[in-house]
Parts: C-alpha cells; structure tokens; sequence
C-alpha cells in the first residue's frame, strides 16, 4: 500500500461546501458566468465590491454609455414588461454596477432590461456595486461578450 501523498488535493466545488462562505468577487463571478465565457471575467478581483447587493435608485445608473446599445433595450417592450412583472412579484436577481472615477453615476456590466424593467415600474435595482480604482477596466466592455 502507497502512502498517502503530501500534496494538496485540489476541489473545484469547495467554495459551495456547507460552512464556506464565498467572497463577494466569487458570489458575482457565479452569477455572471452563466451568461459569460470564462475568460472575460478577470477584471471581477480587482474592483472592491460592497458586501451584498444593494437597492439603487435607477437615476443613479449612467444609460447613455457602455457597449450596450440601450436605445435597442429600449425598443424590446417585451421582454422589459416580462422583467416588470418578475420585478413586481419580487423576483429581483441583482444587476452588475461599478462605481469609477470619472462619473457621478454607476456603470452598469450586466442587468441592462432589468434597469430599464425597473424604471419603467419606478421600483430601484437590486445590484451588485463595485468600486473601480480606474475610469477604464475590463468591466466597460465586457458586455460585448455575452453568450446569450
């Protein structure tokens, strides 16, 4: 029989096992690589997030920058109603938004028909809020990445 070897055996799922709390970096990796590639979630470790999601008031999220094209949100009434209506029932799955230097207003990653759902029901986002060190950061563009 072998001895057992010294080296640290390495578990992809330790951090869901009971008693381990993820970080928040993790928490919102987790949720954004259901709708993202691997690759393009680096930039989630170096932005200093708030410890839960928080409610924000719609009219504290820039919607004019960003390379989400959010006239076309807008125009997709549907799916912005379907939103409403999860919104209303209180289903609230948190939206992405990072505070950077250069804006008074947050930056939103991910979450865009969910803003646009809320304000059109006049109900705040429930978000995830980070804060970047830097006006520029793999967050701007991420979006562009979306699988789905």
């Amino acid at each position: 029989m072998t001895a057992p070897s010294a080296a640290p055996v390495t578990d992809l799922h330790a951090a869901l096992k009971p008693n381990q709390r993820l970080t928040t970096a993790q928490e919102v990796k987790l949720q954004l690589a259901r709708d993202f590639p691997p690759g393009a979630l680096g930039w989630v470790d170096n932005i200093t997030w708030q410890p839960s999601p928080v409610r924000v008031p719609v009219d504290r999220i820039d919607r004019t920058t960003g390379d989400t094209d959010w006239n076309a949100a807008a125009s997709d009434k549907a799916k912005i109603a379907a939103f409403a209506t999860r919104i209303r029932t209180g289903i609230r799955k948190p939206i992405v938004l990072i505070r950077h230097p250069d804006s008074k207003l947050l930056f939103a990653v991910d979450g865009h028909t969910r803003v646009l759902a809320s304000a059109a029901i006049g109900e705040p986002v429930t978000a995830w809020v980070g804060t970047s060190k830097t006006a520029d950061g793999g967050w701007r563009t991420v979006h562009r990445r979306k699988t789905n």
